[in-house]
């Protein structure tokens, strides 16, 4: 995302990135080093704001610290230059309880929103996740839309159905829809909602951490794919757009594309003047958007099998492109693939309790509102073997033992 906004912001713009770290410097030496892992090249940047050169500029501090652990005078030379905020921290632990969360997810975007009204009212664009509309649709009942009004309040039993994770993201989205209608429209909000992000389109680069990477990754260093599939989980079933179930996967690399856009809107969308503005307005008054892969069929919406064929394609294709000779990965049951899993401490070792229960499998993501809006002008999302291809690469050049 970051590469995207210090593309395309308009000349004389800049990006003031928030990284956690004890000095500039070094948010600026973390900020290079991301970059870098993830193949793209460096942006123009710099720990010094007065650095008119510098399209970037990285400053220390941590989203759940009051002033995002500021001084006062930075605090203020920000209230004062930023004109757009784009609230894209979080801890994603989705195993952690809601109080682990709280600091981070609620405090931080309470935080960015003290910013956004300091000295004068900023645009303003929250990354939430789809969790919420999990949440809002209720247990075993799909994905609500995008105009879905959000609850004021849980009850218990919808507490008790969700994770963390999803709970601070949904107060985290009630907080900036609070301070919209409260503000008459003059408060310029909109909320996306991303689908699963997987890797990029480009470079392979995808986040360590999440479960689908540590499978893919875990069946290239394994050589193996398990399979059949797991009980209980369905297959494609193509025949009606309601009916079919798989993976809303959205490369980060056109998540980041579509965020971009998304905030453009919100930047660019005129406050009322005092005769329009009333708090009579309707709800929501930030717009949500389901940042979704919007190609049709199994490119849009993928099962775990067919992932895996593709994997195993791609991987082919990989080997033959660099002269490997390799042979195809094997499919074994799952037992057996994941005891590969730990005899060989791959990428999946700490989540293969997690993979003995069914792996998710969604309708596809309600996306009118998002397609209205930017959906026509996005590049190309759908998932097939040169987009495995990319993360097949990615992998082995991280790990060049495994062939």
């Amino acid at each position: 995302l970051l590469d995207r906004l210090q593309r395309t912001l308009p000349s004389g713009a800049r990006v003031f990135a928030l990284v956690r770290a004890a000095s500039d410097e070094a948010a600026c030496e973390r900020l290079r080093a991301a970059v870098a892992a993830a193949g793209l090249s460096e942006p123009g940047l710099s720990p010094d704001p007065r650095d008119g050169s510098a399209r970037v500029v990285a400053i220390a501090g941590r989203v759940d610290a009051p002033r995002f652990g500021l001084d006062p005078l930075r605090w203020e030379e920000l209230a004062r230059e930023v004109g757009l905020i784009l609230h894209v921290a979080a801890s994603v632990t989705g195993a952690s309880a809601y109080d682990s969360l709280r600091g981070a997810n609620v405090g931080g975007t309470r935080r960015a929103l003290e910013l956004a009204t300091t000295r004068s009212i900023k645009a303003f664009h929250l990354v939430s996740s789809l969790n919420v509309s999990l949440l809002v649709a209720g247990p075993g009942r799909g994905i609500a839309s995008e105009t879905a009004p959000v609850p004021e309040s849980l009850s218990r039993e919808q507490f008790d159905a969700n994770n963390g994770y999803a709970i601070t993201k949904w107060v985290a989205e009630r907080m900036v829809q609070e301070l919209a209608k409260r503000s008459g429209g003059r408060f310029r909000a909109s909320i996306s909602r991303p689908a699963l992000l997987s890797w990029s389109r480009s470079t392979g680069y995808a986040n360590d951490h999440d479960w689908l990477t540590r499978v893919l990754s875990s069946c290239l260093t394994t050589r193996s794919i398990p399979g059949p599939p797991e009980a209980g989980v369905p297959a494609w079933i193509p025949e009606t757009v309601t009916s079919a179930r798989g993976l809303d996967l959205v490369p980060v690399d056109y998540a980041a594309e579509a965020i971009d856009r998304l905030t453009v809107l919100s930047r660019d969308t005129p406050a009322p003047d005092a005769r329009e503005a009333s708090e009579e307005i309707q709800a929501p008054a930030a717009p949500v958007f389901h940042v979704s892969n919007l190609a049709p069929g199994e490119r849009g919406l993928v099962t775990m099998a067919r992932l895996l064929d593709l994997l195993v394609l791609a991987d082919l294709e990989v080997s033959a492109d660099r002269g490997l000779g390799s042979a195809p990965l094997e499919v074994v049951t799952p037992a057996e693939w994941r005891s590969r899993v730990e005899s060989s401490a791959a990428a999946a070792l700490p989540i293969l309790g997690q993979l003995r229960q069914s792996i998710p499998s969604l309708p596809r993501t309600p996306t009118a509102r998002f397609r209205a809006a930017v959906g026509e002008s996005l590049s190309e999302s759908g998932i097939d073997s040169a987009t495995l291809a990319a993360f097949v690469r990615a992998h082995h050049n991280q790990d060049p033992g495994a062939r």
